[in-house]
């Protein structure tokens, strides 16, 4: 039997461009098999499972190995789509089916294997890939919550490496974003689209996950017709919550203080300080400190804090 591994790998046009409709049991049930291939697999295999360890982690609450193979074979009749421009410049449009077969040996084993036409997106990636934890999809409530997650995760890789001059992570038109979702047909109110689906998994995210959910409407005339997304990892959200607290150390405890000295357009020495108001100057010349100097002043203090005055070190750490 394999051991069961935590990452999943996946190429990133299939997430971004295959269309789908799964529920939640059966997005766990695919994340489990997807976690299940080892990096060496140059062919689909059968994956086996305990029957009692599979049925634990993909949250299957039922006894009877009946309905569960009712469940695994309407999985097998799923369908995922891709809409694509080849090698000709052709669009072509291809459906296959996510598993080749399902096979439970009474309530010992399960035994699953995905379909070969799955191969080109799962195995031996070398490039254009996303990787993420098991345990993060199988903590999921939402399945919409799993499909957003994936290509947060694949932009959020993107935009780490190309970063963009306005800070947006991608921007989506409203009817796309909802027919990636696979809920075309639902919520024709953003209101409610907003209070079903994305309020739940900014929460859900926020609550379990390594990168969240930011974004703005777009509008066309009154009408919302679009999203930006912004980049908002747990990471960042860590670093700016320690920055702004640094700051507000700095602007709460160390008033008229030395913070530390540098020099001006001039070459001169300029000691800069903070006054009772919360705005930087310079203790010992008439330097006007702009906004703009100002915010590369506090950047350049949060990060060189041990170069910052003695007794300014210690007021912070306090």
């Amino acid at each position: 039997m394999k051991t069961q591994k935590n990452k999943i790998t996946k190429n990133n046009d299939f997430i971004l461009k295959a269309r789908y409709n799964l529920t939640l049991f059966e997005s766990k049930v695919i994340a489990l098999l997807l976690a299940d291939i080892k990096k060496d697999e140059n062919y689909f295999k059968v994956h086996t499972f305990d029957y009692k360890y599979f049925t634990n982690k993909v949250g299957y609450k039922k006894k009877s190995r009946i309905d569960l193979m009712l469940v695994l074979d309407k999985l097998q009749r799923q369908t995922y789509q891709l809409d694509y421009i080849n090698e000709n410049g052709k669009r072509v449009w291809r459906v296959f089916n996510f598993l080749e077969y399902a096979e439970i040996i009474e309530e010992d084993l399960i035994k699953l294997k995905f379909n070969i036409k799955m191969e080109k997106y799962i195995l031996n990636l070398k490039n254009n890939f996303t990787t993420y934890e098991l345990s993060t999809i199988l903590s999921f409530d939402s399945v919409y919550t799993t499909r957003i997650y994936e290509i947060l995760k694949v932009k959020y890789d993107q935009y780490r490496r190309y970063k963009n001059d306005d800070n947006i992570l991608f921007e989506t038109n409203l009817d796309e974003f909802k027919k990636f979702l696979g809920i075309e047909n639902k919520y024709p109110r953003f209101f409610d689209f907003n209070k079903r689906v994305l309020e739940p998994v900014q929460k859900e995210l926020e609550e379990k996950a390594d990168i969240h959910l930011l974004y703005k409407t777009v509008k066309t005339s009154r009408t919302i017709t679009g999203l930006q997304i912004y980049p908002n990892s747990s990471e960042e959200l860590k670093l700016k919550q320690d920055y702004y607290n640094f700051i507000n150390d700095i602007k709460t405890k160390c008033i008229n203080m030395k913070l530390f000295t540098t020099r001006n357009k001039k070459g001169n020495v300029v000691i800069i300080s903070i006054n009772e108001k919360g705005f930087l100057y310079s203790m010992n010349t008439d330097d006007n400190i702009t906004k703009d100097w100002a915010f590369k002043i506090y950047q350049w203090m949060y990060k060189n804090q041990k170069n910052l005055n003695l007794d300014v070190q210690n007021k912070v750490k306090e």
